[in-house]
C-alpha cells in the first residue's frame, strides 16, 4: 500500500505521514506484528534520523514503539546512491529480499513512472476532480495488479509511445 505525497518531500513531513499510515494500518496490532512490518523510502536514513524518530513517541500504550520496532530500508534503486556506509548497513535491503524473493521494494517508483503519464491530463482538471481521478485510476491499477499475481500471471504495462515519425 502506498501513499502520495503533495507539495513537497521534507523528511518530517514523510515522517508524520509514515506514521499517521501505520498508527491507522497497524495501531490495533500486536508488537509482534509490527515486527514483520517493512517500510521501504529512497531517503529513510534521513527520516529516520529525526529527533522525533529517536525517542518513544508520545502515544498512549504501545503505540510509542512502533517506529522502532518497524523494518526501515531504502528501496533497491536509491540504496547505491547513498554515500554514508551506515545506510548501507542499517537499510540494506537485500537481506529481506532474501527471505522473500518476490518483494518489490520499488513499487512506488513503479506507481509513479506510470501515473507521470497522466500528468497532462490532469493538469487540466480542478483539483477535486484531479484528486478523485487519480484515486479511482490508482484502485483499478492495482485491482488488476493484484488480481495477474493472485493469478500467476505477470501484469501488462502499457510501453511509451513512440512520438517520433
Amino acid at each position: 500500500m502506498w501513499q502520495p505525497l503533495y507539495q513537497s518531500e521534507g523528511p518530517a513531513q514523510v515522517f508524520l505521514l509514515m506514521l499517521s499510515w501505520l498508527i491507522a494500518a497497524f495501531g490495533n496490532k500486536t508488537r509482534r506484528t509490527w515486527k514483520e512490518v517493512i517500510l521501504a523510502y529512497d531517503n529513510m536514513c534521513h527520516v529516520n534520523n529525526l529527533k522525533v524518530a529517536r525517542n518513544d513517541l508520545p502515544l498512549p500504550g504501545d503505540l510509542k514503539y512502533i517506529w522502532k520496532d518497524i523494518n526501515k530500508i531504502i528501496d533497491s534503486l536509491h540504496i547505491n546512491n547513498h554515500c554514508d556506509p551506515r545506510c548501507k548497513t542499517l537499510y540494506d535491503p537485500q537481506p529481506i529480499k532474501e527471505k522473500n524473493p518476490s518483494f518489490n521494494t520499488m513499487a512506488c517508483e513503479q506507481t509513479f513512472a506510470w501515473m507521470s503519464r497522466f500528468k497532462k491530463i490532469v493538469c487540466f482538471m480542478p483539483k477535486t476532480h484531479h484528486h478523485f481521478y487519480i484515486h479511482r485510476m490508482v484502485k483499478r491499477r492495482n485491482a488488476y495488479i493484484s488480481y495477474c499475481y493472485l493469478h500467476g500471471c505477470r501484469p501488462i504495462h502499457a510501453k511509451k509511445l513512440d512520438t517520433k515519425e
